[in-house]
């Protein structure tokens, strides 16, 4: 069966910056198809203007899609939280975005295998993780910083579903991966410096 690869980017345009490698070294003499969707306008747009994101992306037959969820980029910052109205919207933000973004997302359902950043925004990727527990899907998660000695910014970890392995660039962040809460990885090297990008 071909393997089908469903991947969201929901945090940052750099997102794009370390997945690029990583596809083109996984594509490598196979016959993977990938789709990427973005979930934030903003960022969406950014990569629209970017000629060299759009032209790698295009060179690879990946597909590409826009799905909006509920975010912190697009979210309209000029109500104040403590008026009534702001809950009203928010709440009817959050039902009619939940329910556009599955509905547009059931194709995920058909893909193998699921990839997000470990930043893991929740509105894009709760259904990633329902239909991982649900289909026994395997996700992969990777960090769009491409460093050698990540530092820890959170005060405590989150529990990592048993079906999520981490896509680590080296064993000197091991310790960084395990106060995330991961515990599976793979190390998969220096990605941007690879032959095939």
């Amino acid at each position: 069966m071909k393997k089908k690869i469903y991947v969201i980017v929901s945090h940052s345009l750099g997102e794009v910056d370390t997945l690029l490698p990583l596809v083109y070294n996984v594509k490598e003499n196979r016959d993977i198809q990938f789709i990427i969707v973005f979930t934030v306008k903003k960022i969406y747009e950014k990569y629209l203007n970017n000629k060299f994101y759009r032209y790698s992306i295009n060179k690879e037959n990946i597909k590409v899609r826009f799905i909006p969820t509920l975010n912190k980029f697009d979210y309209p910052k000029n109500l104040k939280k403590t008026n009534f109205v702001y809950f009203f919207v928010k709440f009817f933000y959050a039902l009619f975005f939940n329910f556009y973004y599955f509905i547009n997302s059931l194709d995920m359902i058909f893909y193998n295998i699921y990839l997000h950043e470990t930043t893991r925004q929740k509105n894009a990727t709760y259904i990633m993780y329902f239909f991982s527990k649900l289909f026994k899907k395997k996700i992969f998660v990777y960090h769009h910083g491409h460093s050698l000695n990540q530092i820890s910014n959170f005060s405590k970890t989150f529990k990592v579903d048993k079906n999520v392995v981490f896509l680590l660039f080296s064993k000197l962040n091991i310790s960084w991966l395990k106060s995330l809460g991961y515990k599976k990885y793979i190390i998969i090297g220096m990605i941007k410096f690879s032959n095939r990008w």
